[in-house]
């Protein structure tokens, strides 16, 4: 049976959110790529944050990252700052971890790529969310698939869904990235004869983890780090 990667969502294990403890907690556990949400600034800095906000546009990163400012963001960043996606490598880059950017704008995949680039990322790093402004990294891009696929769409629109297959393949795509329960088996074996890798998100319920190692797929994204290590 196929070994799927863990993937430790961003606050896995109760940490909070797009932070580096977030992420040091799920290396820790035994996550081999760990997921976070990236936005961009007004100077063109890439941060993590989930929340696409109005504010972030017309903002610097020294402007957002002032305690006046972040406070009002979440209540999280009251007595922390912000995180850069720069912070973030530093201090993983020692490990052999590798990184789902969730790009959550267009402009966020532009700063992302900036970081990426300078630092010799290149080949830890994989995208998700928002990567029409990824052109020239298709092959470390896990394409979102519609939030209104599910498994009966295998059976009603086939066609569709294995056109879509063959489109992302001759493009150069990495694979698919998709809710767990729009997966089905039909679906992961079909990506699987035309190259591409199937990611599943957010699975934190054993029963559901179990089901998709059964299907085969190539990564979950979980909070449970600890749980689907065991599993797995």
């Amino acid at each position: 049976m196929k070994v799927p990667d863990i993937t430790a969502h961003t606050g896995c294990l109760g940490t909070p959110d797009n932070t580096i403890e977030s992420s040091l907690a799920g290396i820790a556990a035994g996550a081999n790529l760990i997921e976070v949400d990236v936005q961009s600034t007004r100077d063109g800095i890439a941060f993590l944050f989930h929340d696409e906000l109005s504010v972030f546009s017309t903002s610097t990163f020294s402007e957002l990252n002032h305690p006046d400012l972040r406070r009002t963001l979440s209540p999280i960043y009251m007595d922390r700052e912000l995180v850069t996606l720069e912070q973030l490598f530093e201090a993983t880059i020692d490990t052999d971890v590798r990184y789902n950017l969730d790009l959550k704008t267009e402009e966020a995949a532009y700063s992302a790529i900036e970081v990426m680039e300078r630092m010799g990322m290149t080949q830890r790093v994989f995208f998700t969310g928002n990567t029409q402004g990824v052109q020239h990294y298709r092959n470390r891009v896990v394409w979102n698939t519609p939030a209104d696929w599910d498994p009966s769409e295998w059976l009603n629109n086939r066609d569709i869904v294995m056109e879509t297959c063959d489109r992302l393949a001759r493009e150069g795509y990495f694979g698919l990235n998709m809710h767990y329960l729009t997966c089905c088996q039909e679906l992961v074996a079909y990506a699987h004869t035309k190259g591409l890798a199937v990611w599943v998100y957010t699975v934190d319920d054993p029963l559901h983890q179990r089901n998709m190692i059964r299907m085969g797929v190539d990564a979950i994204t979980t909070c449970r780090v600890d749980t689907l290590r065991i599993i797995r």
